[in-house]
């Protein structure tokens, strides 16, 4: 099932939440690092849904913000946990990462 127009907006404020949030991405540089991982991983999982019936991008959300809130880690780690499930759920290889 592919995402619903309301949950592509959640997706993409998901994105700028992250950004503002994120203490140590400072420049365009941190910002495009994330922006494309978070497009692959968001590509990646954009027909995959939870068991709860939400998309599946919203777990490496999640786990992007805690990377980048809780623990108050940079733009790698933050790229990193965005991208933590493409290679084990999709079709996607670490070639293509």
């Amino acid at each position: 099932m592919s995402l619903t127009k309301d949950e592509k907006i959640w997706i993409e404020s998901q994105f700028d939440e992250l950004v503002k949030v994120a203490k140590r991405i400072k420049t365009e540089e941190d910002i495009a690092l994330v922006r494309k991982a978070f497009d692959l991983a968001n590509e990646a999982h954009s027909k995959m849904r939870r068991k709860s019936g939400e998309p599946y991008f919203s777990h490496p959300i999640a786990v992007a913000f805690i990377v980048a809130v809780e623990i108050g880690l940079g733009p790698k780690s933050i790229a990193s946990a965005l991208l933590h499930d493409v290679v084990e759920d999709t079709d996607y290889t670490l070639h293509d990462i």
